[in-house]
């Protein structure tokens, strides 16, 4: 094996190495995913799955009441059309200024429904509706 001067010449470099990389690793902060202003890409990526999830979960929900108004609508319309269609085969007899009062109405509710739902669930959609 070797002599006992070669094992003490080379504890010292290796003391010495040691030290020089504690001293690095120290030297350097250490980032942790809480630190916001370290950068850390793992962070960044959880808020944009977050962003994206919440962007997606809006969609599908101003979807939904749109669909469920717009039904509304519908059955609202065909119900108008029944009411005129038994207004002229006189099954219904309202008088003329009920009927009229009732028929602008229905068809007004309609279309300001469908307005508010384009312009407050869909605004990049109203820019388009508006013109």
């Amino acid at each position: 094996m070797g002599s006992p001067e070669a094992h003490t010449e080379a504890s010292p470099e290796v003391a010495t190495k040691a030290v020089l990389a504690d001293l690095s690793s120290r030297a350097q902060p250490k980032r942790t995913s809480a630190d916001p202003i370290s950068g850390d890409p793992d962070k960044s990526d959880i808020e944009q799955e977050h962003r994206s999830r919440t962007f997606n979960q809006t969609h599908r929900l101003r979807y939904y009441v749109s669909a469920f108004v717009g039904v509304l609508l519908i059955v609202e319309l065909v119900a108008l059309f029944l009411i005129v269609i038994a207004q002229g085969l006189e099954i219904l007899k309202l008088n003329e200024w009920a009927f009229t009062t009732l028929t602008n109405g229905v068809l007004l509710q309609t279309f300001f429904s469908f307005r508010t739902i384009v312009t407050h669930l869909f605004p990049d959609g109203a820019k388009d509706f508006q013109k």
